[in-house]
């Protein structure tokens, strides 16, 4: 019996030990978590309003996808105004009414160390999302129940509110706590009778929302453009308001109202209603161009305010430039070149502790020069593995062929706020072909059972058009090829500074029979843009 207890004993401390280091694992991460949110915090003081921001963009995109709805466009131009949710996390089985039931996402003992980054960073994000939203909608929000709708106060403010025994006034608070946050516009008391459907706003009470947007603590963005000859100001609007939390259907959402007030100018003897139905003042009868012109003017826009809430870097008030040379010898990866880098990371992080880095280049040398039984045994991976571990070996193989290129610095699955990117790639490389028209490449691999299609290359080209101007070349990878529909779609827009290069299956194989994958590269960029 003894030996059975000190066995039981032994096992029991084992896993206490092992909760213990699972414990201290999952609080070093969240140790992590608190310093990126702290940092960014003190770097960017206006945050919640970047974060705000950040949704206008999007929802942005929600607006032009909806106006732009193919026979419908013209239509839905004139009431250019859209719903959209922002969706959260809510916990419908937490019984605790002292914790909030919104969470942000989950670290635990069972993340894995590979996805925990990500994770981190996903948290992060969202956290700085939802916060800005509760401070601009006063941290109140709506329980729906069927169509009915209970206030949810925080408690600090619900224990005020009791103190309060005139109805009214309780009314007009609670007016001014589920007031929407706007930017763009502010509430107008106009006729009833003028908002039949299908009636547009009158131009003078256009011309009152903008006037109350001039109130409001966000700079409010107008755009002067011309049409036809004739001026006139787009105001774009967006309205956040309080958090709904649907029982029956178990949603939680923030919703936000994004579009435009169109405001002509008006000269001497015209009369301004007639003035909004003119078809330079109605984007819905523009050009496809000339509406994609406006949309990337509303888009830089936000973009100016966002930079413009951004602290200046500070300026040392003396400089010296110390010139460094350096030769690291390093085990590598072919198919792991972040894993490859992390050297020269660490360097520049040291360097960096004492100063600023004006310049820095890298290249491999010879053994970075991949034997061709490196690359068959990852071709030989994909062609083995399961379906639903193909797309993870093809990327892998990928990678380890652009790797291979000197001067290209590879950063695999890049994720942004809004998109996933299968590689980056810094371009450092001498060739002529993209030498200077590309500070970035972006890459895509397909490896469906079906080939590339027109959807695939309207999307690939949608990331690259997000890069600032700084991406003006691309590869799709598709493993099965591409049907007529992404050929096709190619030459319709060949007209542009963006080049997007199709590389099939056959091809990466020809180039790992050939243990070389530039050539590959540049015969591609030649075909797609000069034959």
């Amino acid at each position: 019996m003894r030996q059975k207890r000190n066995g039981t004993l032994k096992k029991t401390s084992a896993k206490a030990a092992k909760l213990m280091l699972a414990e201290a694992r999952v609080n070093r991460w969240l140790k992590v978590l608190d310093d990126v949110l702290d940092g960014y915090e003190k770097d960017n003081p206006h945050w919640r309003m970047l974060a705000l921001l950040w949704l206008v963009e999007g929802s942005l995109g929600n607006l032009r996808k909806y106006l732009e709805a193919g026979s419908r466009t013209r239509s839905r131009w004139r009431h250019p105004f859209v719903e959209v949710r922002y969706m959260v996390n809510w916990n419908w089985s937490s019984r605790d009414k002292d914790t909030p039931a919104v969470t942000y996402g989950q670290i635990s003992s069972s993340t894995r160390d590979s996805a925990i980054a990500k994770q981190i960073s996903s948290i992060a994000i969202e956290t700085i999302i939802q916060e800005a939203l509760r401070g601009f909608t006063n941290d109140v929000a709506l329980q729906k129940r069927g169509e009915k709708y209970l206030p949810l106060i925080p408690i600090e403010i619900a224990a005020e509110f009791r103190k309060i025994r005139s109805s009214s006034k309780r009314e007009l608070i609670l007016d001014e706590l589920y007031r929407p946050f706007s930017m763009g516009a502010a509430e107008v008391d106009f006729d009833d009778e003028a908002m039949r459907a299908g009636t547009t706003l009158s131009l003078k009470t256009q011309q009152k929302f903008a006037e109350q947007s001039q109130q409001m603590d966000l700079p409010s963005i107008t755009l002067n453009i011309k049409k036809d000859e004739r001026s006139m100001q787009i105001v774009p609007v967006f309205q956040v308001y309080p958090l709904t939390v649907d029982v029956r259907n178990k949603t939680a959402y923030y919703p936000l109202t994004v579009g435009f007030i169109i405001l002509p100018d008006v000269l001497p003897g015209e009369d301004p209603v007639s003035l909004l139905r003119k078809n330079w003042a109605q984007p819905g009868s523009w050009s496809a161009t000339d509406r994609r012109v406006l949309w990337k003017e509303i888009i830089g826009g936000f973009r100016q305010v966002a930079d413009s809430l951004k602290p200046p870097e500070a300026t040392p008030s003396k400089e010296a430039v110390v010139t460094v040379s350096a030769k690291l010898r390093m085990k590598i990866d072919p198919s792991n070149p972040e894993q490859s880098n992390e050297a020269v990371k660490r360097m520049l992080e040291s360097f960096g502790q004492t100063g600023v880095i004006l310049e820095m280049s890298h290249s491999w040398g010879d053994a970075m020069t991949l034997s061709q039984s490196s690359f068959s045994l990852l071709l030989k991976q994909v062609e083995e593995s399961s379906l639903s571990e193909k797309g993870a070996a093809f990327e892998k193989l990928v990678t380890a062929l652009f790797a291979s290129i000197p001067g290209f610095h590879v950063k695999a699955n890049s994720i942004t706020r809004t998109e996933e990117i299968d590689l980056v790639v810094i371009n450092g490389h001498d060739d002529p072909r993209w030498k200077t028209s590309s500070p970035l490449i972006l890459v895509e691999c397909k490896k469906r059972s079906t080939a590339c299609s027109k959807n695939d290359i309207v999307q690939f080209r949608a990331k690259l058009d997000n890069r600032r101007g700084q991406c003006r070349l691309g590869f799709i990878i598709s493993i099965n090829g591409f049907a007529e529909t992404a050929k096709n779609e190619l030459l319709r827009n060949s007209q542009g500074d963006v080049v997007i290069v199709m590389i099939d299956g056959e091809m990466i194989r020809q180039a790992v029979e050939k243990n070389s994958f530039l050539p590959v590269l540049q015969r591609a960029w030649d075909q797609a843009v000069i034959s």
